[in-house]
């Protein structure tokens, strides 16, 4: 199978990850629910020292908006299954490691962040892997714009 093809397939992959993971945060119900048991529930069955925050409404405004584009974002890829697509979620799942990582060894924030940050990097490694060896495979053309007059 061609790097482009397997960057196709993994861009679904990867999208629907992200409804599961990220898209319940775009509900307050669910958001509130998912963060207040399931979330929690998992910290304290690890044990885990870092330190779990209360939400309030404002935190959980902010999850939802998160939760809105993640679904917005995964449709986008599963729909335009363009290669520029799988690039800029590969550079968005390092980001969002790398912003994972800063919380969990700065600030002490919970255990659970580590299979986050593992997922995360382990797609955007590769879909960024798959990218550009697709691009050699198949160099980028800029299409040819055609002028047309008005008269």
């Amino acid at each position: 199978m061609s790097k482009s093809k397997s960057l196709e397939k993994l861009q679904v992959i990867t999208s629907l990850y992200d409804y599961v993971a990220a898209g319940v945060f775009a509900f307050p119900i669910l958001s509130a629910w998912y963060i207040s048991t399931m979330m929690y529930g998992t910290h304290e069955l690890m044990g885990s020292h870092g330190s779990y925050p209360a939400f309030d409404p404002f935190h959980l405004l902010f999850a939802n908006l998160f939760g809105g584009f993640a679904i917005m974002w995964s449709t986008l890829r599963i729909v335009k299954r363009l290669p520029v697509m799988g690039m800029c979620d590969g550079y968005l799942r390092l980001y969002y490691a790398c912003i994972m990582s800063i919380y969990f060894f700065v600030f002490g924030t919970t255990a659970i962040l580590l299979a986050f940050i593992a997922i995360e990097l382990i797609f955007g490694s590769w879909q960024l892997y798959l990218y550009y060896g697709s691009q050699k495979e198949e160099p980028f053309e800029i299409p040819s714009r055609t002028t047309q007059s008005l008269a």
